[in-house]
């Protein structure tokens, strides 16, 4: 790539015409006698690669290969082969890992275009979908994102992704962005009010209940051999909160995508990040509650498919949760009680009195690396169209489930914009995105159960496999 700097002096200036700026273009320019001209020709390379220094006003669209390199341009690896990459976040975070302060790598594209180097963390470099952006400061990147939904920045130590872009769903109220996780890939979340209001206080929401029509989804794995995690679920929250759900696992045996049980609880009880023992795990999987699982794949498109619909049923308690869940194939019910005690074995009431209030429950489908620095956002993966309806919730009660599924007890509908609803978002919207809507026919899904002209529904898609 080059570039032509035109330099022009006199009190005198003539018209003049410039030729296109390729490799093996001239210049011809017209000049009087009290002109001179001085033309400059700027040659980028690995030693000498262009560089924004701030925000551009239009993002400049990246070639591969991705090549790390020494700051004076040498080759990271000593050969260009050995050092460049076809997948962009894999060269960033290979550079991130093997620098520091005595040796900042770089990253550049196929035309020069630096879009990486190892630096103070406080300074990010942004990217607007497949397009290179600049660096700047967090707040600029925040203030860029909230215009640019497909939009992400990379802190200057590739150590994670700082802001990711959004879309908000409608209807949506401002909420504390702490809550916003970035090293979970991109995701989609639907909050409901608590118990606490402006106008007062009452129970918040404890119990929820929803159809899953996984039989409408696809899930697509990995290619770059890291472990991505898929995830269905509704979390419920007070004092302290647990995703309640299902995990997507590859069974290598007979090439299907099982989904099984599983849970992620903050509560103290629980003295382990992973455990194999079920009292001490925080995250914890049910490896013997295979619900339903994927056993349709397309090699064409690298799809799985096929699974059943399901029914959710999670409840929040003062002292845990429960979460049944059945296949509306074969009505099996699969179940799981996480009820918490001290070390003494006495209840642990972690969510009782003076907390029910706050209580609120979350719906969600995310696709989540296990890589939590710059995760690869062209990995090939892809869970889509996890498709919910008949979602209602429930103000807390008691601890007994029956007492919620008694007829008369109030329900609400919980999609964007009803009554109970709060925010909701797709996070890191270049990867992930919602649909909602109200049917407008009767019709069947495919798993053979049917829905009804005015039913509701909301669909969660996640995919990093460089298609929308």
């Amino acid at each position: 790539m080059h570039r032509k700097l035109l330099a022009k002096f006199g009190l005198l200036v003539l018209l003049f015409s410039l030729a296109s700026c390729n490799d093996s273009s001239t210049s011809n320019l017209p000049t009087s006698q009290s002109e001179t001209t001085s033309l400059v020709d700027e040659t980028f390379s690995r030693t000498n690669p262009e560089v924004f220094t701030s925000l551009q006003d239009t993002p400049r669209s990246l070639k591969a290969p991705f090549t790390i390199l020494k700051a004076d341009g040498t080759f990271f690896n000593q050969t260009l082969e050995d050092s460049s990459y076809d997948n962009m976040y894999l060269a960033i975070r290979t550079a991130g890992q093997n620098s520091n302060t005595r040796n900042r790598l770089q990253v550049q594209d196929a035309n020069f275009l630096q879009i990486f180097t190892f630096q103070k963390a406080s300074l990010y470099f942004m990217f607007d979908g497949d397009s290179y952006v600049g660096t700047s400061s967090l707040t600029d990147c925040e203030a860029y994102g909230e215009t640019h939904p497909d939009s992400y920045s990379i802190s200057g130590t590739a150590s994670e992704y700082k802001h990711l872009g959004r879309v908000d769903m409608p209807g949506s109220v401002s909420f504390d962005e702490s809550e916003l996780e970035t090293s979970s890939g991109s995701y989609n979340y639907m909050f409901s009010d608590s118990g606490v209001t402006p106008e007062g206080a009452q129970n918040g929401f404890s119990y929820a209940t929803c159809n899953v029509r996984l039989s409408e989804a696809t899930y697509k794995r990995s290619e770059d051999g890291t472990v991505w995690n898929a995830y269905i679920f509704i979390n419920l929250a007070a004092n302290i909160h647990s995703d309640l759900g299902l995990i997507g696992t590859y069974n290598s045996n007979r090439n299907t995508i099982d989904w099984k049980m599983t849970r992620n609880c903050s509560s103290s009880q629980h003295t382990a990040g992973t455990s194999s023992v079920e009292r001490d795990a925080k995250f914890y999987v049910y490896q013997d509650m295979i619900v339903t699982s994927m056993d349709v794949y397309n090699p064409t498109s690298k799809e799985y498919s096929g699974a059943d619909d399901l029914h959710f049923e999670a409840v929040g308690l003062s002292d845990g949760w429960i979460l049944n869940v059945t296949n509306l194939n074969t009505n099996e019910v699969f179940s799981f009680t996480d009820r918490h005690t001290d070390s003494q074995g006495n209840p642990l009431v972690e969510n009782g009195e003076g907390k029910t209030q706050y209580f609120r429950a979350l719906l969600a489908a995310s696709y989540c690396p296990v890589v939590a620095s710059v995760w690869n956002a062209n990995c090939g993966a892809a869970l889509r169209n996890v498709t919910y309806d008949h979602v209602e919730l429930t103000r807390y009660i008691d601890d007994n489930i029956e007492s919620y599924r008694q007829d008369g007890v109030q329900r609400y509908e919980f999609y964007p914009e009803t009554e109970v609803f709060n925010h909701g978002y797709a996070q890191g919207a270049d990867n992930a995105s919602f649909d909602y809507g109200v049917r407008h026919e009767n019709g069947t899904y495919k798993s053979g159960n049917t829905y009804a002209k005015g039913d509701k529904y909301i669909s969660f898609s996640c995919y990093y496999d460089d298609l929308d």
